[in-house]
């Protein structure tokens, strides 16, 4: 069995083991996945989506360079009131489109 499979197979079982978690001990996994406290009057669903991903940013990694430069930039623009503009697919002369 390859590293990366174990790797699989340890996040599976723990995010399953999530859903067995009460209110007060996901607020205590979010302590220690984030090192801050728990907002207040977070909801349970809200909680268990949030760890679910920080544990799986931790064993697989987190966004890429490019994404987060991109999201950075939409919030910027979205601040200054700008609106955002979905960039469109360069398609070159001669290309064919297929359907899958």
């Amino acid at each position: 069995m390859t590293h990366r499979t174990q790797n699989v197979k340890r996040v599976a079982h723990e995010l399953e083991s999530l859903k067995t978690l009460s209110h007060a001990q996901l607020k205590e996994r979010w302590n220690e996945l984030y090192d801050v406290p728990c907002p207040a009057h977070m909801s349970r669903r809200f909680l268990l989506e949030a760890i679910a991903y920080r544990i799986q940013e931790k064993a697989f990694g987190g966004l890429g360079k490019t994404t987060r430069r991109r999201l950075d930039k939409a919030a910027a623009d979205l601040a200054a009131g700008r609106t955002l503009s979905t960039p469109r697919p360069k398609i070159k002369p001669g290309g064919t489109c297929q359907r899958l």
